[in-house]
């Protein structure tokens, strides 16, 4: 009996593994309620996708963290349901992995700031770019506790890579606060945003 309570535990965990190692094809669409009424969060959707999300929670804006792309079909089905619905859209090139320029976070909070509601953001798998958004609106939208807000970024929605841009950034986030002896907050989320400098180290900034 200990024997096969040890193989289904292994079992179990192999499943997760796979799961996760899909890079999150298996929680495709990866749709989920970030705030309610305010900010969810999907992997990359089609026209039809598109359409039923936007009706069923009346957004107002989509964020596509993947960047322009005028040539790619999926780019342009998103432009054109926007259109037709309505949408506002945005568009912010972030890398899945490492690090983004602090002008690239800070026009990120500002559309998560400033966008009409509810907002729908999303990246090609919805995990990693989607994580860190997802994360960062629930600081500046709720000033959520730090633990909340990095739930965001887990493998629960695909986000396994040790550098995914969500947990980098979020570290260098946690080192800052560190250092200077604060906890996290809406107001010290900005501070630190405020005083990031291109080209210049994250852990450095003071």
């Amino acid at each position: 009996m200990g024997r096969l309570l040890i193989r289904y535990k292994y079992i179990c965990i192999i499943i997760v593994v796979l799961i996760a190692g899909t890079s999150g094809f298996l929680l495709y669409p990866n749709f989920h309620t970030v705030i309610p009424d305010q900010v969810y969060r999907s992997a990359q959707l089609d026209q039809q996708q598109f359409t039923h999300y936007i009706q069923q929670h009346q957004i107002k804006s989509i964020v596509n963290l993947r960047g322009q792309s005028n040539d790619d079909s999926w780019y342009i089905n998103e432009l054109q349901v926007s259109k037709e619905s309505n949408v506002q859209h945005y568009d912010l090139d972030l890398p899945a992995s490492g690090i983004t320029s602090p002008e690239n976070m800070r026009a990120l909070a500002q559309i998560i700031l400033t966008s009409p509601k509810p907002l729908l953001i999303h990246c090609w798998r919805g995990a990693d770019r989607t994580g860190l958004a997802s994360a960062i609106s629930l600081i500046l939208l709720q000033d959520a506790p730090l633990a909340i807000a990095e739930a965001q970024i887990s493998w629960e929605y695909g986000a396994v890579a040790s550098d995914s841009i969500g947990k980098e950034e979020f570290h260098y986030y946690k080192l800052w606060l560190a250092k200077n002896n604060l906890t996290s907050s809406r107001e010290n989320f900005m501070r630190w945003l405020m005083r990031l400098q291109s080209g210049s180290d994250y852990p450095d900034q003071k």
